[in-house]
């Protein structure tokens, strides 16, 4: 028998097979281990003398223009307290 002819009658006698599926973000987590923690190598001790050894860095979500959304990602010395590089980048929403 089709497979769409079983499932019609299924329909028809109320048969439902309850099957969990596996949610695709999870797996995708697991797979490129996004979400794993990293070891502290800082032991948040931010006072360092060393220019470029500790850099710091941050996201900042910003919405514009009648909401559009944008983000500026900035990274920072810990030793000179200058900013290394920052950007600015927009996309449009769907």
């Amino acid at each position: 028998m089709n497979h769409k002819k079983i499932l019609r009658l299924a329909g028809l006698f109320g048969l439902h097979a309850r099957i969990r599926r596996a949610h695709p973000y999870r797996k995708m987590a697991k797979a490129t281990q996004e979400h794993g923690t990293v070891f502290n190598h800082l032991n948040r001790e931010f006072q360092q003398d060393e220019p470029g050894k500790v850099l710091l860095t941050d996201i900042t979500y910003l919405y514009h223009c009648k909401g559009q959304p944008a983000y500026l990602s900035g990274v920072k010395d810990v030793a000179t307290k200058q900013s290394c590089t920052g950007r600015w980048t927009s996309w449009r929403s769907s």
